[in-house]
């Protein structure tokens, strides 16, 4: 590539990363409103100049924390309002009462009936009427060509856009997750926005993966999106295809994964993740999934293989004792 179309490729993405930004200060000033707190002003230049989390911490702050203050923060437990907090100084990083409230969660358990009756075509239903809900933190731009890319080939094959479906103890129903590490608008907002659609000709899942500051392995470091967070989407992928292509109560038993090349922040990537065929037998505990990453050249990022564990189906096989889940 010539220096001038490298040069042209650098303020393109300036340009699409500036667009961000601004749709991103957009919608925190709106959520800052809606919640009736104060709006801060933004610098006119902030969306130019400063990075996702520079502006993040602006609105988070109520515009009292600025990009200078940010890259010189003040050392724990300096203010009488740390100091309070920290409930085990000697402790290195301190430590801070539990919300127990925040903590109160049950697993399900293998053997409950809800699951019993939901089966892939159930799965399949309730995931294409549910969709990809609306990501106020998203990090797609609009018109991302792989995303265009992905809508053409679901349309051309009877595909669907969906996101990571759970049964709710309260409501005992299949739905979206609404909070999760590796999917939905609160995983954007960390720095991984993973969308994927499911092709029934073939079985597979296929998205668009993309990767902000918030994921990066050091701030301002130059080395791209961290390994675990590519190895986050992968395990996400093969997850969700191994639930809607085979068994929807299935977890991951085994994971193995190969990074060929960084994961570049700010630049959408293809994901795709299918089963191994001479694994998924109808009486199979354990299916193989594999999954890899490209970038827009096409090259591969990561690729990773997984076990897939019929949860279920283990637990009726020992009695319910199905062990540890992983």
């Amino acid at each position: 590539m010539s220096s001038a179309a490298s040069a042209a490729a650098a303020a393109a993405r300036d340009a699409e990363l500036t667009m961000r930004l601004r749709n991103l200060s957009m919608v925190l000033e709106e959520e800052l409103e809606d919640s009736g707190d104060d709006v801060p002003e933004l610098p006119p230049d902030a969306c130019e100049t400063w990075t996702e989390a520079s502006i993040r911490t602006f609105f988070r702050t109520n515009g009292t924390v600025l990009p200078d203050s940010q890259d010189h923060p003040p050392a724990p437990a300096s203010s009488q309002e740390e100091e309070e907090k920290n409930m085990d100084p000697l402790q290195p990083g301190g430590g801070i009462t539990q919300n127990h409230a925040t903590l109160n969660y049950a697993d399900m358990p293998s053997t409950d009936p809800v699951w019993a009756r939901v089966d892939t075509a159930e799965y399949q239903r309730v995931a294409r009427l549910r969709g990809i809900p609306f990501r106020p933190n998203g990090l797609m731009p609009p018109g991302d060509d792989v995303m265009k890319a992905c809508v053409k080939r679901a349309n051309q094959t009877n595909g669907f856009p969906f996101q990571k479906l759970l049964v709710y103890p309260q409501s005992q129903q299949l739905d979206v997750a609404q909070v999760s590490w590796a999917t939905g608008d609160k995983a954007a907002a960390a720095g991984l926005d993973l969308r994927y659609f499911f092709e029934p000709t073939t079985k597979r899942v296929f998205g668009a993966i993309r990767f902000s500051e918030q994921a990066c392995i050091g701030a301002e470091s130059g080395l791209g999106a961290h390994g675990g967070a590519v190895q986050t989407a992968l395990d996400e992928m093969m997850g969700e295809v191994g639930k809607i292509a085979w068994q929807p109560l299935c977890l991951t038993s085994e994971f193995t994964c190969r990074m060929k090349k960084p994961g570049t922040l700010n630049e959408t990537m293809h994901i795709e993740a299918w089963i191994k065929p001479d694994t998924a037998k109808p009486d199979s505990v354990m299916v193989t999934t594999c999954a890899e990453v490209k970038n827009a050249k096409g090259e591969v990022v990561a690729t990773a293989e997984a076990k897939q564990v019929d949860l279920a189906k283990l637990s009726r096989m020992t009695g319910g004792r199905s062990g540890s889940k992983t």
